[in-house]
């Protein structure tokens, strides 16, 4: 029972709002603080007149790595526990017979 209400508090729209909550909110400070506030969007490349932008795209090449890292631990995190409850009720089971 746990695991059908844990399987639909972490449906895709509500994990993707929690990792990125926690990207934001927690990571990305901690990270600025132990890179020393480094900006990456800022950073511009001029060829003649125009401008590319590459340290927005590093910045969501971090941000993306680290949503997909923390999905990933999730995921492993609720497998585990998954299998983990199997097991219990598998014993249960056995213990019955």
């Amino acid at each position: 029972m746990l695991l059908i209400w844990l399987s639909v508090l972490l449906s895709v729209p509500h994990l993707v709002k929690i990792v990125s909550s926690l990207v934001d909110n927690i990571l990305m400070p901690l990270i600025g603080i132990v890179t020393g506030g480094v900006d990456l969007s800022g950073l511009e490349l001029t060829i003649g007149e125009a401008k590319v932008g590459y340290g927005l795209f590093l910045q969501n090449v971090i941000d993306f790595i680290i949503v997909a890292f923390c999905i990933f631990i999730m995921i492993k995190t609720i497998n585990k526990l998954k299998k983990s409850h199997q097991r219990k009720i598998q014993k249960s089971l056995s213990q019955l017979s």
